[in-house]
């Protein structure tokens, strides 16, 4: 009965934890992000002024492109990314937690910054 106890602990333990150590973005976070009122005019010169544009290997913006090196997954609808980013002045590091909200908003944080705007998933 103990070996019953401990083994249904466990499982709820490990369904429970973050995932860890992933390189890709879920597909559920990638898109052409943007602020509502936005979009027609970020998808017609083809860059979001505000937003991102998400897919499995990469976010980029306005000014910067960045890779992803690693993925957490820190709920069903939120991850941390770590990306490596470049733009005219040069290349950095950045840390990115991206949060979906009724899978329409995004919710994207830049690390030591203020939650960013709503974005919503911008039409082509």
């Amino acid at each position: 009965m103990k070996q019953l106890t401990l083994a249904l602990g466990l499982a709820v333990i490990g369904l429970s934890a973050p995932v860890l150590a992933a390189d890709k973005i879920p597909s559920q976070f990638h898109g052409f992000w943007e602020k509502a009122e936005m979009c027609e005019t970020a998808m017609e010169i083809g860059v979001p002024d505000t937003g991102a544009i998400i897919d499995s290997d990469s976010i980029s913006g306005y000014e910067a492109s960045c890779s992803v090196e690693k993925v957490t997954q820190v709920g069903v609808n939120e991850v941390t990314v770590n990306l490596m980013c470049s733009e005219a002045e040069g290349e950095y590091k950045r840390t990115d937690n991206l949060k979906l909200y009724d899978g329409q908003f995004l919710v994207i944080t830049y690390e030591n910054y203020e939650p960013g705007s709503r974005l919503v998933r911008c039409d082509k």
